[in-house]
């Protein structure tokens, strides 16, 4: 693909967008598992146009750690996020991985 938006081989139409989004986050901790949820309220452009839009969503991250030593700590998360816009809902779904240090 190539640019903000493009058509794609099966002749649907690809967006690009960036979003700013605005709410609060509830995590939940124990033992080495947490879970975040943040519902927020959505802004945001399509690349390449003059389109806005705002919508609300729900995230939600599973997240699996493990202290290795005094102070670095890694871990695996799964972040789910379900979008209400005009059309209808959608969800997306992802992985991750953290490597943090501790002072």
């Amino acid at each position: 693909m190539q640019g903000p938006s493009n058509w794609l081989s099966n002749a649907t139409r690809y967006r690009g967008w960036t979003a700013f989004s605005l709410g609060p986050v509830l995590r939940l901790v124990a033992g080495n598992l947490a879970v975040q949820l943040s519902p927020a309220l959505n802004l945001s452009r399509y690349q390449g146009t003059w389109l806005y839009t705002a919508y609300w969503s729900c995230g939600i991250r599973s997240m699996l750690y493990e202290h290795i030593g005094n102070n670095m700590l890694i871990g695996v998360a799964v972040p789910l996020e379900f979008a209400w816009r005009d059309g209808g809902m959608s969800a997306v779904i992802g992985i991750g991985a953290e490597v943090r240090f501790d002072f």
